[in-house]
């Protein structure tokens, strides 16, 4: 692999996979991955220590590896236009994200562990399957709210 890469553009290649070995860039800073058709993200992201943003729009995955979760300088995430029907349960131990964005997901759900990142100042839902009433998730957003944090969701919730 290539050593002290900070910055990689992949996008619009029409890839399906990315090889375990991704995950030995661990100098990488940024990585943008949209529209390919990548079903599956390598579990080793937790291995690049440094990322700060990943952007992985229109593509066809249908989850995110909970080890996302160790990517603790991780401050922009965009996950939009894919196939993911639930967030990954420690998202909450994102403590420097301040950008989420998984609009037009078939999400189901939220992991109340959101609320614990702090400095999140955008959180986008839109257009997902959250089937849930609105009831379950209007205190951690109230508590979003409270700290400024910008959010989006269905009209139907807003």
């Amino acid at each position: 692999m290539i050593k002290g890469l900070e910055y990689l553009f992949l996008g619009n290649n029409q890839l399906d996979y990315l090889p375990e070995e991704f995950g030995n860039l661990r100098t990488l800073k940024l990585l943008i991955l949209k529209n390919n058709k990548l079903s599956t993200f390598p579990s080793t992201i937790n291995r690049c220590n440094k990322i700060r943003e990943i952007y992985l729009q229109e593509n066809q995955l249908t989850s995110i590896s909970n080890t996302i979760s160790e990517c603790k300088e991780l401050e922009v995430l965009r996950l939009e236009r894919n196939k993911i029907e639930e967030l990954p349960v420690d998202i909450g131990n994102l403590e420097k994200l301040k950008v989420l964005v998984f609009k037009l997901n078939p999400l189901s759900r939220v992991p109340t562990s959101i609320i614990k990142i702090k400095k999140l100042k955008s959180i986008d839902l839109q257009w997902n399957l959250l089937q849930s009433d609105f009831n379950m998730y209007r205190d951690w957003l109230n508590e979003l709210d409270k700290k400024g944090c910008q959010i989006k969701l269905h009209e139907k919730w807003e």
